[in-house]
């Protein structure tokens, strides 16, 4: 059979559907369309899927990172748009039980969600989206593009779905949030708040990734990810309307071994007490506790120390530590000359 006539069976099948619904025949069917995905990854005996266009999907990144080539194996994907979300759904199922690569897969999800939703209805939208969540749940998180899962979190915060399939998103960022990067964490604050950005947001992904991951992560992950948050923190900490509370939230969300530094830290600080001027001494220094000054660097602590934005004792700590580090340095300079 060739594939031109296992599209037309695809048609007929969906028109059908109500009555093969639990038919074991059009199971083998799909079977039979998944085998030859398997197999055919070179080029598309279809004339439909000849579109370039039609390739140009979010998935592409975490295809190409696993060094798949990007037009041979997703050539099917214009082919298979028709479908509907019942039929979408039991060949997508095929496709995890035939063990379909994962990467493959999930940039075809991310592929029918862009091209479905457009022309749809926000009720539309929410069953293609929900669907589309519940197909990415089984697959190996790590070949799932990391951007598609932002772009759909996005699109179901703008469409107010479910907390239940929000937060099957969640998890899935959360779980792999070392593989994000800051143009992803910069999500809008939902309509109706004042503050710029979606902290609240950040600081549940951060627990998950933390949570889930506990005793399984890799120093050079933790790491990754701090660096991330810090520069997240140096982005909202201009906002006016962003609370000590949320700014302290972030900056003791990682761990102090996640840390090889805290000049970014200070920065941010510096930025937020600048812009957040009226906040009393007392926030101030609570604020600042955060701060490890034997991980601030000479340049830094001399910063610091005449920074009047920061409460006294922060700029005398700035001046004793900085103090001990060049004794330290004289010290070390005397020892090996």
């Amino acid at each position: 059979m060739t594939w031109s006539e296992l599209i037309i069976g695809l048609e007929n099948c969906q028109e059908l559907l109500f009555f093969l619904s639990s038919s074991s025949l059009l199971q083998e069917f799909l079977d039979c369309v998944v085998g030859r995905l398997e197999f055919h990854y070179i080029s598309s005996p279809c004339p439909s899927s000849t579109d370039n266009s039609s390739m140009q999907f979010s998935g592409d990144i975490s295809l190409e990172s696993r060094g798949i080539c990007t037009s041979q194996a997703t050539w099917w994907f214009a082919d298979l748009g028709f479908l509907n979300l019942n039929m979408f759904k039991k060949i997508i199922d095929t496709m995890v039980s035939k063990k379909l690569d994962h990467s493959v897969i999930s940039s075809f999800l991310f592929y029918y969600k862009r091209m479905k939703c457009p022309n749809a209805s926000s009720a539309q939208k929410c069953r293609i989206i929900e669907t589309v969540i519940k197909c990415l749940c089984p697959l190996v998180s790590s070949f799932i593009s990391i951007r598609g899962l932002f772009d759909i979190l996005q699109a179901s915060f703008n469409l107010k779905m479910s907390k239940c399939s929000i937060g099957k998103l969640e998890n899935l960022i959360g779980s792999q949030l070392d593989r994000a990067k800051l143009d992803d964490l910069l999500i809008p604050s939902p309509a109706g708040e004042q503050i710029a950005y979606n902290v609240n947001l950040i600081l549940r992904l951060l627990d998950i990734f933390l949570s889930n991951s506990r005793g399984k992560l890799l120093m050079y992950q933790l790491k990754k990810v701090a660096e991330l948050i810090d520069l997240y923190i140096m982005e909202v900490a201009p906002d006016p309307f962003l609370k000590p509370s949320k700014f302290l939230a972030l900056a003791m969300a990682m761990p102090d071994i996640a840390r090889e530094s805290y000049d970014t830290i200070y920065l941010a600080m510096d930025i937020y007490l600048k812009v957040h001027y009226r906040l009393s001494e007392e926030e101030k220094i609570k604020i600042c506790s955060v701060l490890r000054y034997d991980e601030l660097t000479e340049k830094i602590l001399k910063d610091l120390a005449q920074n009047e934005s920061f409460p006294a004792c922060a700029l005398v700590t700035a001046q004793v530590t900085l103090q001990n580090k060049l004794r330290y340095s004289v010290s070390r300079t005397s020892i090996f000359s």
